[in-house]
Parts: C-alpha cells; sequence; structure tokens
C-alpha cells in the first residue's frame, strides 16, 4: 500500500521527466520488493531522490542508498561522471532475476554461464547414486533445467549455451557415455516410446511462444509499449500470426527476442502444414512484394479488405480502379492501387477463386485468439501455455518411432498402436523402478547379451 502512494506521487511529479517509448512516457516499473526509475535527465534524477526521501520521512520507509545502483543509458552509455552520490555501475545490473548491461559476454556469464555451472554441480552431486533414467529425468528437469529457465524466457539464449547444457544434461542421462537410445525418442512421451526428456531447443521455443497470450493480453503495461508499436504498424500480432509473414522482412528495429516468437510461430505452422488462407492473405505476404518487401494498408485494412479474394468480382478477375472505390466507398491513391494489384502472383488470384472466403471477424481485432493448426489440433493464443506449446512442438519435431521398435519388427510384425500399448505397459507392470528400467531399455534393445558380447570378442 505504501508503495503504491509513493508511485503515484512519482507520476505526478511533472518535474520528474521520464523515458519516452513511442509516445508512452514510462517513469517507474514498480514490484513489492524491487523499483527502477528511468529518468530522462539528471534533474529528474534528483527530484525522484527528494520525492523519495520525504515520503522516507514521512512513512519510515527509508532508501537504502548502499544497495541503490544507477546506470547510464541510451546515448549517455558511455558517461563517466557519478552525480549524486550514486553507485553509478557498467556491469551488469540485476532486476528481477535478471542481468542486464551493454556487455553482451558479461550478461550471458551471469545470466547463463554461472547458472550452468551450478547446474553441473547439482548434477554432480545425483552422479554418484545408483539412479534409472526415469529418475534422471526427474533430476534434470526439477533441479538441473529449473537453473536456466527463468533467463531463457527472459532473454535471447547464445547457441553455444544452448549447446553446453545439452551436453551436460545427456552426460549425465548417460553416465558421460555415448547415446544408447537415440534423441528424438528420448523426448517422445512413454506411449511413443520415450522417457519424457527435455528437448532444450525446443523448451526455449516454447519458453518463448509463452509470450504470445502476454502481448495479446488487452491490459496496458510499460514493457508493451515496444511490441505494441511495431505490430500495430502490421495490424497487430492477432492478425499478423496469420499472415504469410517472413521475419527476414519485419523492421530492423523490432528486438531479437520478438522477431524470435514470430520465428518459431511460424516455423510451429510450418510443421503443421497450416493452410486456413494464410497464402492469400494481401498484407504481411512474403509472396506479395512492394519495393522487394511485404506491405500493411491501414485504411485498406479498417474497410475490411484483408484478402486477395476482396479485390476480385464475381467473374474471379482483379477490380478496376473505379470499380474498387465504388465498392468500398473511399479514395485511395490510383498509383497506390496498381503497386498493389500488379504484385499479386497470377498463381495467388487463381488459388484466391478456389478458395473460401475466409471470415472476417478472425482477423479483425483481438476477440478472436482461436488457430486451427491442422484439421484437429487448434489452439487459444491467449490461453495456450508454455508447456502446451512445447508439446505441439515436440509432437511434429520428433514423430519417428525408435530404432528398437524396427529390429523387433524382423521377427514379429506389430503395428504403432500395438508398440503404443507395449510402451505404456513399462510403467504398469511392476512397481520397482530398476524392473520398469529393465522393461524400457529391453524394448530399445540395448540390453547387453551374448550375442552383443561375442560380437565385440569379450568372453
Amino acid at each position: 500500500m505504501e508503495t503504491e502512494i509513493l508511485s503515484n506521487r512519482l507520476h505526478q511529479r511533472v518535474e520528474i521527466k521520464g523515458i519516452n517509448l513511442f509516445g508512452n512516457e514510462v517513469k517507474i516499473s514498480q514490484f513489492p520488493d524491487d523499483t527502477n526509475l528511468f529518468c530522462a535527465d539528471v534533474t529528474s534524477v534528483e527530484d525522484a531522490l527528494n520525492t523519495v526521501s520525504r515520503f522516507g520521512a514521512i512513512s519510515g520507509l527509508k532508501l537504502d542508498v548502499k544497495k541503490t545502483k544507477a546506470i547510464w543509458l541510451g546515448k549517455w552509455s558511455t558517461n563517466k561522471t557519478k552525480p549524486l552520490q550514486l553507485e553509478w555501475v557498467n556491469q551488469p545490473v540485476k532486476i528481477l532475476g535478471v542481468y542486464f548491461s551493454y556487455d553482451e559476454n558479461k550478461n550471458k556469464r551471469f545470466n547463463f554461464d554461472l547458472k550452468i555451472q551450478k547446474l553441473q554441480t547439482k548434477l554432480d552431486l545425483w552422479k554418484a547414486r545408483n539412479l534409472t533414467l526415469f529418475g534422471k529425468v526427474l533430476i534434470i528437469k526439477s533441479l538441473g533445467l529449473s537453473q536456466i529457465v527463468y533467463a531463457a524466457s527472459n532473454v535471447n539464449v547464445p547457441n553455444e549455451i544452448r549447446y553446453a547444457i545439452k551436453n551436460k544434461l545427456f552426460g549425465f542421462l548417460w553416465n558421460n557415455k555415448k547415446d544408447k537410445i537415440k534423441r528424438e525418442s528420448i523426448y517422445q512421451d512413454y506411449d511413443k516410446g520415450g522417457i519424457c526428456m527435455t528437448d532444450v531447443d525446443t523448451m526455449i521455443k516454447a519458453l518463448r511462444l509463452a509470450w504470445i497470450p502476454r502481448l495479446l493480453n488487452p491490459d496496458s503495461h510499460n514493457w508493451k509499449s515496444i511490441p505494441d508499436y511495431f505490430f500495430k504498424k502490421l495490424g497487430g500480432l492477432n492478425f499478423l500470426l496469420r499472415c504469410n509473414y517472413d521475419t527476414k522482412y519485419l523492421d530492423r528495429k523490432l528486438p531479437a527476442f520478438y522477431k524470435d516468437i514470430l520465428s518459431f510461430f511460424s516455423e510451429m505452422k510450418s510443421q503443421y502444414k497450416y493452410e486456413q488462407g494464410q497464402a492469400t492473405i494481401l498484407f504481411n505476404n512474403k509472396a506479395i512484394l512492394i519495393g522487394g518487401k511485404p506491405f500493411f494498408l491501414q485504411e485498406w485494412f479498417s474497410k475490411g479488405i484483408i484478402c486477395i479474394k476482396d479485390l476480385l468480382n464475381e467473374n474471379g478477375q482483379l477490380l478496376s480502379f473505379q470499380e474498387f472505390q465504388s465498392k468500398y466507398d473511399f479514395r485511395t491513391n490510383f498509383l497506390n492501387f496498381y503497386q498493389v494489384v500488379n504484385a499479386i502472383p497470377k498463381a495467388l488470384v487463381t488459388k484466391a477463386c478456389n478458395q473460401d472466403k475466409p471470415l472476417k471477424e478472425n482477423y479483425l481485432g483481438n476477440h478472436n485468439t482461436k488457430i486451427q493448426l491442422a484439421e484437429s489440433t487448434a489452439i487459444d493464443l491467449q490461453k495456450t501455455k508454455a508447456k502446451d506449446f512445447y508439446w505441439q512442438l515436440i509432437k511434429k519435431v520428433y514423430y519417428s518411432f525408435p530404432t528398437g521398435t524396427k529390429k523387433w519388427n524382423n521377427t514379429m510384425s506389430l503395428n504403432s498402436s500395438e508398440w503404443q500399448h507395449i510402451f505404456n505397459l513399462a510403467k504398469q507392470i511392476c512397481r520397482e523402478d530398476k524392473l520398469k528400467e529393465f522393461h524400457y531399455k529391453f524394448l530399445h534393445r540395448i540390453i547387453v547379451t551374448k550375442k552383443e558380447l561375442c560380437h565385440f570378442s569379450i568372453k
């Protein structure tokens, strides 16, 4: 309650100038145990400190100057002065558990390298125990990956970090020996012959995709100023996700974090062979280019012009300029109209003629957030969690049955549903974990027998 009063006062004081983010002035980001001030100049910082000091004299909640850190931002990032007796730092600053600075190497060290060391330490403590594969996966998820999940969901994860994490996890799983079962099988659910081992690459993609519901949330937040500014120019995120877009054409100023979200979602759509008329959507279409890049026309969009079919007459021919103006009752630039019409490939015009006209309600506004990835697969973008995105991706990235089943089928013929039943039995036939592991290894044909020992000349 007290901190909210302070926050309101800081917002009200016109002498304190915040940072302007695309028309939205940001002054403060506050949580119960963490307050961050964003000031446009040193005078604003001084006034803010005085306001906090006066608040402390009345409420008894005083600022701990020794724990307060300041950092120069933007054009002042190289400033070496240290005014107002504050600790001005150029090292990474920890804000809500994540380290930030202009030094990418130091950010990587504090956000990932040190946490990977902790991950390795925890795994080493359990390595001496005679755990089953199922037990090791449980340790990996609960004590290993938990070290880096939070950072991975908020900042970009370098490729070398992903590689290092995977090496350490599989080193623990197989006691630093060569993998005995291909990783594609290990990642699968139990009925597909897997042990639900976490795929680090897919996990990171799912954590990034989990930001979509937050971005689609209609509530206003300071952090949304940047993505909302860029997505609004493309019709909004809900519309953009349904388009046939390519991230290479997006605004270069759009942060890589948000480009990754769009890239991973596009990848998921391609895996499910998503085709809900996206190829014939007029805007943000990588196949319809003006000046070498896709386009978005807000005036056309507001009039309900969304797909190629909106520009066709009853005979399947493109509208003339006069017919277009008459149909939609608004004036547009003559050259602009013919730029759009001439940019549409003939193959897409033919495709649009043979397609049903999509419901415009699916594209306008944020009220409809459901998207049909495939005939039997639909997701609600506003409700889908990271776990849901993860399994949607896993189902399509790794869908082949284990190698062991192919070898067994040389002597017996079993279909996929029968193998699913057999793999499920591994968790039901007994309570002893070691016997469950033996059953699992036996199905995957990684139990060393006399035949294999003879093959390796071991008596």
